[in-house]
């Protein structure tokens, strides 16, 4: 084994970039590439970056042909609503601030959309506020979340928070498009009044959507 130590190592190649190679029974495997400008390229599958151990890159940007663990947690989008909403029948309808679209980064991966509602309820009757989640993906998503929030088998008013979510498979979605997810909420008896963001003080309360892309 021979040990060369050095300060500085320069190129003498007419494109003055440097290569370190390793070695494969007797050929030459390039490893590391430094162009005229002192940028690194490290070679590896795809000629993207191999291994870093005990290492920091500063800097970079990870490409779109980068492969995230399963679970991985790969980007999060969400919209605030923040005025009262009221829904008198049972007809499904959107609100705008609770739309919310997602460009994946990954293909078919799993979405998770989380409902954040807050000051939920309704004013009377025998009703409770309905959420379903439309989606535009490959498959359409069109389901019912819940029609019982804020239920109470009475006539008496009834507000509270509360949280919905539901974990979408997308199955025939590629990198790059865009989904956008509408819930939309109804008056589930058909009677009375179901609300979003009820106001009791004059001070307006707020509700999110949250969808989270994770890798597969």
């Amino acid at each position: 084994m021979s040990t060369i130590k050095v300060d500085t190592v320069r190129p003498v190649t007419a494109d003055a970039s440097l290569t370190l190679q390793g070695d494969n029974s007797g050929t030459g495997v390039s490893g590391i590439t430094i162009d005229s400008s002192g940028n690194a390229t490290f070679a590896g599958t795809g000629n993207n970056l191999g291994t870093v151990t005990s290492g920091t890159i500063s800097g970079a940007t990870i490409g779109s042909g980068v492969t995230f663990p399963a679970g991985h947690i790969v980007q999060t989008v969400f919209n605030t609503h923040g005025a009262e909403s009221s829904f008198t029948d049972n007809t499904p309808t959107a609100v705008a601030n609770l739309t919310k679209s997602i460009s994946l980064k990954t293909s078919n991966p799993y979405i998770l959309v989380i409902l954040a509602l807050n000051s939920i309820g309704k004013t009377g009757s025998n009703t409770a506020l309905g959420v379903r989640l439309t989606a535009d993906d490959s498959g359409s998503l069109d389901i019912k979340l819940s029609d019982m929030l804020a239920y109470t088998n009475d006539t008496g008013q009834n507000f509270g928070s509360g949280v919905q979510a539901y974990l979408h498979n997308l199955t025939s979605d590629s990198s790059g498009t865009t989904i956008t997810y509408t819930p939309k909420f109804y008056s589930a008896a058909n009677s009375s009044t179901a609300l979003i963001n009820a106001n009791y003080s004059g001070l307006g309360q707020h509700s999110q959507i949250i969808l989270m892309e994770i890798q597969k």
